[in-house]
């Protein structure tokens, strides 16, 4: 009996040390994407806003449990009668927490600039966005995690002149906070 125990035991010591060594190490590969949902309305503006957050990202752990990667915004936003298109790219970084076996927290920070077509006017809408998201992953398998996450996003905009009729500045900051559910898959 006593070797039995022995056995689960080291099976059991094995299989949560390799779980934790190739899922996040160094030289592992994910890909993400998740949907995220916020809706704000800008001082000195009529209208509330409601977006709709697309975010693929590709990222490459440079030493285990921290990566580098890419991240696209694609943004479908909506105010009052008008509907609007943005998409934008950036670099981004994240670290993850050991919590649990198939659990783990994180922490990252990201920039992008992103461009939207302007409704009156031929120039687009600038935006510089820096962006700090916290979230978990829970692991479905050794390779595939379901991710929530949440974004504390500061926003530069810079309107074209023709705006300054809606607003008394053509450069906005702004400060949103968005909640997203996605998957996230790691290759080694």
């Amino acid at each position: 009996m006593k070797k039995l125990y022995f056995i689960i035991a080291i099976l059991f010591i094995v299989h949560y040390s390799s779980f934790g060594q190739s899922l996040l190490g160094n030289g592992t590969f994910s890909i993400s994407g998740n949907i995220s949902f916020t809706s704000y309305h800008d001082n000195g503006a009529d209208n509330n806003r409601t977006v709709f957050i697309f975010n693929p990202s590709f990222d490459y752990f440079v030493v285990d449990n921290l990566s580098l990667g890419v991240t696209i915004n694609i943004n479908n936003i909506s105010f009052g009668e008008y509907n609007n298109f943005s998409w934008g790219i950036g670099p981004s970084l994240r670290y993850y927490f050991r919590a649990a076996e198939n659990i783990r927290p994180f922490a990252g920070f990201g920039y992008s600039y992103a461009t939207e077509d302007a409704t009156i006017s031929a120039e687009d809408i600038k935006y510089n966005n820096i962006i700090l998201n916290g979230g978990i992953d829970y692991f479905l398998t050794d390779n595939v995690a379901l991710e929530t996450i949440f974004n504390y996003t500061f926003t530069n905009i810079k309107l074209p002149d023709e705006y300054r009729t809606f607003y008394s500045d053509s450069d906005i900051s702004r400060r949103s906070i968005s909640m997203g559910l996605g998957i996230n898959i790691f290759l080694r």
